[in-house]
């Protein structure tokens, strides 16, 4: 059986509890003061990994850990991600956050951080470029994910895009699922050159693949649960029957459009 240890008048502890601002959060370096630079979310994060399983009820602990939780989800963007200290919203302090807010059962903010991660992960498919063969790479930003495209993974860049995996991982396991099945969807026949309407139905949130009509492939990304995704697809002027596909990291779906 696992014994939790009961770590208050730990000097340790104590001392990571002193390192704790006003608001909650965790300063970055034992040389900072509070209010004297910015908060960054990593170190908060850590923190309450780090103490989540020592932290019983009523106790100091479970206090810092609560207050330092609320500011975490009060520091995530809208759209699930998390800020740096200098403002870049990145896959390394998001992850770190999830997964604190998932052992907090935060289960809202777990799920929004999940979700925007997801959304920086390699399907590893033809739409995307050098990183075509690093299905389930992380991108630590857009940015990053665009250079990679671009790119790939080389030397200089590789360990950045370790740690975001790493750090990622157990947050990802709140990203939340699909039922609706894998479908692409085309008009039955479209003029040459024309850009029609693709329907795309099963991704999860966040979810990325590619989709395209022949062999062009753009890339698509999961909405809200259920949501389908419309997206616009020029096609060749060469007239004939072409497959429309639509490609995740795991699974795949075809249609047949007429062009002509």
């Amino acid at each position: 059986t696992l014994r939790v240890v009961d770590l208050e008048g730990n000097q340790a502890v104590d001392f990571l509890l002193s390192q704790q601002c006003a608001d909650g959060h965790f300063r970055s370096f034992f040389t900072d003061t509070c209010g004297a630079t910015a908060p960054g979310p990593d170190a908060t994060a850590f923190a309450v990994v780090l103490m989540h399983d020592y932290a019983t009820d009523g106790s100091d602990l479970a206090a810092a850990v609560d207050k330092a939780t609320a500011w975490l989800v009060d520091w995530q963007g809208r759209r699930g991600g998390l800020a740096d200290d200098k403002g870049v919203v990145n896959a390394n302090s998001t992850g770190l956050a999830g997964w604190a807010f998932g052992l907090e059962g935060r289960n809202r903010a777990a799920k929004q951080a999940a979700v925007w991660l997801r959304a920086r992960q390699v399907p590893g498919r033809g739409c995307d470029g050098k990183l075509a063969r690093q299905r389930g790479a992380i991108a630590y930003s857009n940015r990053a994910y665009a250079q990679g495209r671009r790119n790939g993974i080389g030397a200089l860049v590789a360990g950045e895009w370790q740690t975001a995996a790493v750090q990622a991982l157990p947050a990802l396991a709140h990203a939340p699922s699909t039922h609706v099945a894998l479908a692409v969807d085309a008009p039955e026949r479209v003029l040459p050159g024309s850009r029609p309407r693709v329907r795309i139905d099963g991704l999860a949130p966040g979810e990325r693949a590619c989709v395209g009509i022949g062999r062009r492939l753009v890339p698509v990304v999961g909405k809200a649960e259920g949501e389908t995704v419309v997206v616009r697809i020029t096609v060749a002027k060469r007239k004939g029957e072409r497959t429309v596909r639509l490609l995740t990291a795991n699974d795949s779906a075809i249609d047949r459009i007429v062009v002509g």
